[in-house]
């Protein structure tokens, strides 16, 4: 995609937190032409980088904008920074509260991706609070103590539950994966992430986060996640995460980097969305991850598609539109066979998950719970075998 508009590039100029000579002159160059101010804004707006925009426009470059424009930005600006300021608050209040109750958790996105990103809270737009648990707190700690605070369920999924608190007017959602698995396989450890874990400072405490390679790599999955939806793509934010985060930590570990993609069969899903920031918002490719890009076939195509799904707005032609079905683009980002075949993740997916049936078969102590991957083909092993027999299967017992 090369035909952008006047608007889109200029906000790809704006999307970011300083600007190089390359850059500036674009922007002096865009600001000097005849501009859409109402679908730039519009633009800015869909795409969730009103607050990076006002921070590049509304300084030395507020003379060259319309004083509306420059008010407009402003004021969206402040409101997103006093809405970041109180989610932050609220952050540390549940941290807090998961503290007093010896319960692990890592914040991974709102306060504390816009800590390790962008070094504050006011330049990244976020509606709710993300947390990440390990999956035996998730299943059997986590909901009564958030019941027993006042947060009322909203939302359950397999990956994550969503819970509301009437007082705060703040979603919180509780995470024991990073993503919906059968779609996006992706199984960070929980333990390890927590392990090599970083501190920042949320609303004056102490949070343990995602360390820079983690999120970045998780960054990376999710914008490619985001990438495969059927509805909308992703919005620009998703690539300023990446871009700003590699500016942030000049000194990342991308040996660590790599070394975790090859863990997971992400190494794909890296190159691309390190290469869309590089293409998008000039993000510096890095040696290791220029060697492994070498190795993805049609790289420039899946960027493409990328930048595709992020502008799209109804009448996107795709210059490759098979990926637009989701296991397809799945297929074409990642690198393991048992992570592109449609039929093996299934298969993973229906034998091996543990679901509510298992969970309510036996509660396993909590250095046990990898054994609930056994307890699943156990118990289909045994329904199936009283089945064959022609004898009944009850289901799971009642408790």
């Amino acid at each position: 995609m090369t035909d952008r508009t006047r608007e889109q590039d200029l906000l790809l100029c704006c999307s970011r937190t300083r600007a190089d000579a390359s850059t500036g002159a674009r922007i002096e160059a865009s600001l000097g032409g005849d501009l859409d101010w109402d679908r730039f804004l519009q633009l800015a707006n869909v795409q969730q980088v009103t607050s990076l925009v006002a921070s590049m426009l509304c300084g030395s470059l507020a003379s060259r904008c319309p004083p509306e424009v420059v008010e407009r930005l402003r004021s969206d600006a402040r409101a997103v920074a006093l809405r970041g300021l109180r989610l932050a608050h609220g952050l540390a209040d549940v941290l807090d509260l998961f503290a007093a109750h010896a319960i692990p958790v890592i914040p991974y996105k709102g306060p504390t991706l816009s800590a390790m990103a962008y070094g504050q809270t006011g330049l990244r737009q976020f509606g709710d609070l993300d947390v990440w648990v390990h999956p035996w707190d998730y299943r059997f700690r986590v909901p009564g103590m958030l019941a027993a605070d006042g947060w009322l369920p909203v939302a359950d999924y397999s990956w994550e539950r969503s819970f509301r608190h009437p007082h705060l007017d703040i979603v919180l959602d509780v995470h024991q994966a990073l993503t919906h698995r059968p779609f996006t396989p992706f199984s960070l450890r929980f333990d390890d992430a927590l392990r090599r874990g970083a501190d920042v400072e949320v609303a004056g405490r102490h949070a343990r986060t995602l360390a820079a390679p983690d999120l970045l790599v998780v960054l990376c999955v999710q914008l490619a996640k985001d990438a495969g939806e059927e509805r909308d793509g992703p919005p620009l934010i998703k690539v300023c995460d990446i871009a700003e985060l590699m500016r942030r930590h000049p000194e990342l570990d991308w040996q660590a980097v790599a070394r975790i993609a090859r863990d997971e069969g992400v190494v794909h899903v890296i190159c691309v969305g390190v290469a869309v920031a590089a293409k998008l918002l000039g993000a510096r490719v890095p040696a290791e991850i220029d060697r492994l890009a070498r190795k993805v076939s049609d790289l420039d195509a899946l960027v493409r598609h990328v930048e595709e799904r992020i502008f799209d707005e109804g009448n996107q032609r795709y210059s490759r539109s098979d990926l637009l079905d989701r296991l397809t683009w799945n297929a074409a980002i990642r690198e393991r066979f048992r992570d592109r075949n449609r039929a093996m993740i299934a298969l993973l997916q229906d034998v091996f998950v543990p679901n509510d049936p298992e969970y309510a078969l036996v509660r396993l102590p909590k250095p046990l719970f990898p054994l609930y991957r056994i307890v699943r083909p156990a118990r289909l092993a045994w329904k199936y075998f009283r089945l064959a027999l022609g004898m009944p299967w009850r289901g799971t017992p009642r408790r």
